[in-house]
């Protein structure tokens, strides 16, 4: 009887237990649900070390061979000095860092390089800054309209002539190269409306004062595409200087397009005067037009003479000729082997086009 009443006993306690760990297990799983589940931790930020940057897209290549690098961020770097080149070394051939595409096009357009490069000091001819003599400059224009007075202008001038490349030239292959192989900087002449417009035509590439903005800044890129490896810009476009645009509201858009590409900008209208943009051009207008209205042998050598006068005066002068032509050639080469004896030095134009002082801020 006692044991079976103990067993009895035993089994209820069993019971009971159960019961307990069921009614626990029931309570656990109601909390549960009240609470909702737990958070996972969040997974750790991936060290930067890590991480891996998207690869750049290298430019497709251009018809030009050259892989220019992108735009940088405005405002531009300041300027820096380039290295002295000796005087008649070869102009170096185009850098990729001072070359961008035009936005929808294949052209290539000019730069200031991310470092501060200018094409206008990086593509100048070589010069003596130390020179104490006083300093004349020639800029020669049409360069390429006629195949043989290019040559003859290649093989007998000092590579202190620069040349102003016509934008109407059919260029063959390797004339830039032989230009730059011979040490002559190169400016793009650019046409524009002169005062006799109507009678003289500048071709259907001019800057007119009938145009909008928007077109004739769209003729100054196509312009500035044409080639590449230039110092600047200049209105001579053989005897046609441009004076009517030249003296429109639109040239200081035109100028300031110049200036933010790094380029310098010749004035063929002799004691011109541009107006101040910013950021400041360097620029500098001619003093003497050397073979205007068909002049003849004689008169080429009296205003070469003036020319060289005006430089012993002032210090600098600058002469345009406005196309290679035989008797122009010929009274040039003779006249560049007499300057020594006057005390004067033959330089490239880019040595006289100075960007003026920048006014200090005010307060």
């Amino acid at each position: 009887m006692l044991d079976g009443m103990m067993g009895i006993a035993s089994w209820r306690g069993l019971g009971w237990f159960w019961l307990g760990v069921l009614t626990l297990c029931a309570g656990l799983a109601g909390s549960a649900q009240f609470l909702g589940p737990l958070p996972h931790p969040a997974a750790p930020a991936p060290h930067p070390a890590t991480e891996h940057a998207a690869a750049p897209v290298a430019p497709a290549p251009t018809a030009h061979g050259i892989e220019p690098h992108p735009p940088e961020p405005s405002p531009p770097p300041r300027p820096i000095a380039e290295p002295p080149r000796p005087t008649g070394s070869p102009i170096p051939a185009p850098d990729a860092a001072m070359l961008e595409h035009a936005e929808g096009t294949e052209a290539l357009l000019p730069r200031i390089a991310a470092n501060g490069r200018q094409p206008r000091r990086a593509y100048a001819a070589g010069w003596d800054p130390t020179d104490p003599r006083k300093r004349v400059a020639i800029l020669l224009g049409d360069i390429g309209l006629s195949t043989r007075y290019t040559d003859d202008a290649l093989t007998r001038l000092p590579p202190a002539v620069s040349l102003a490349v016509s934008p109407y030239a059919e260029l063959a292959p390797d004339l830039l190269a032989r230009i730059r192989a011979a040490g002559h900087e190169m400016l793009i002449a650019l046409p524009m409306e002169p005062n006799s417009y109507g009678i003289a035509d500048p071709g259907p590439r001019a800057l007119l004062t009938s145009a909008t903005l928007d077109q004739n800044l769209a003729q100054l890129q196509r312009a500035l595409g044409d080639l590449s490896g230039y110092v600047g810009v200049s209105g001579a476009l053989g005897a046609l200087h441009g004076e009517r645009f030249a003296s429109s509201a639109q040239m200081a858009d035109v100028l300031t397009v110049l200036a933010q590409r790094g380029l310098l900008y010749i004035d063929p209208r002799p004691a011109a005067t541009l107006p101040g943009i910013t950021p400041p051009l360097a620029s500098r207008a001619v003093d003497i037009v050397l073979d205007d209205r068909a002049a003849v042998r004689s008169e080429i050598d009296a205003r070469l003479d003036r020319l060289a006068d005006r430089a012993l005066q002032t210090g600098t002068a600058l002469g345009l000729a406005s196309a290679p032509t035989p008797v122009l050639l010929d009274r040039l080469a003779a006249w560049s082997t007499s300057l020594a004896a006057r005390n004067l030095v033959l330089v490239p134009v880019s040595a006289l086009a100075k960007a003026p002082a920048t006014p200090p801020a005010t307060p």
